[in-house]
């Protein structure tokens, strides 16, 4: 019995095919590849982001968490707005009051930014990238500076007491002989001493002879 061999057309569809599986798989593994490294990349830009707001570069410390965006002051009194773009798609950037511009994350989805203050030096920041992956993090900026305690003016009329009239000092008067001044030591009574204010130069307890 006589088999069919396989002819020079046979072969070249065989190739063909091969040619273009090979070729998918290529595609396949190149647009996964390229996946993968915007997802590095976005996390990277992200946790850049964030460590250039905690960081001591600029020290910055929490001022305010407004409704358009944080503001911030670094080390040297500067103010600084972090903010999205307007346009749908764009950078959550930093901008200085004076001028000056630092892209923190680009390719953000400004709809999705959204801050809250937790405390006087804590932010949580979470924002949705381009490759919808979903960024979040407790933002922890530099504690504001204790401030010192206000120094007691004796004279000011604002000191009063409980029922809100104003404090008078203790004024010490003319002082004589038998009353010491207000403030001075007292000596101690030496019982072999005569009392100079018994009668008679004589010992308290001593009657007169």
């Amino acid at each position: 019995m006589k088999r069919r061999a396989f002819t020079l057309a046979d072969a070249l569809l065989g190739l063909i095919v091969l040619a273009v599986t090979v070729l998918l798989i290529e595609m396949t593994v190149q647009t996964l590849n390229r996946q993968t490294k915007l997802t590095l990349s976005s996390e990277t830009d992200w946790y850049e982001a964030v460590a250039l707001l905690e960081g001591d570069r600029y020290a910055f410390t929490l001022v305010e968490a407004g409704r358009t965006g944080l503001i911030l002051r670094d080390r040297r009194g500067r103010l600084f707005k972090v903010t999205a773009d307007p346009r749908p798609i764009g950078p959550l950037a930093l901008k200085g009051s004076s001028g000056g511009y630092i892209p923190l994350l680009i390719k953000v989805q400004s709809s999705t930014v959204a801050w809250r203050m937790l405390n006087d030096h804590e932010v949580a920041l979470s924002l949705t990238t381009t490759d919808q992956r979903r960024h979040e993090a407790i933002v922890q900026f530099q504690p504001p500076a204790p401030s010192r305690p206000r120094a007691i003016d004796r004279d000011s009329p604002a000191e009063r007491d409980c029922n809100g009239d104003p404090l008078q000092r203790a004024v010490p008067g003319p002082t004589t002989a038998d009353q010491p001044a207000i403030g001075a030591p007292v000596r101690p009574t030496d019982p072999s001493q005569p009392d100079q204010g018994a009668p008679n130069g004589g010992r308290h307890g001593e009657k007169d002879e």
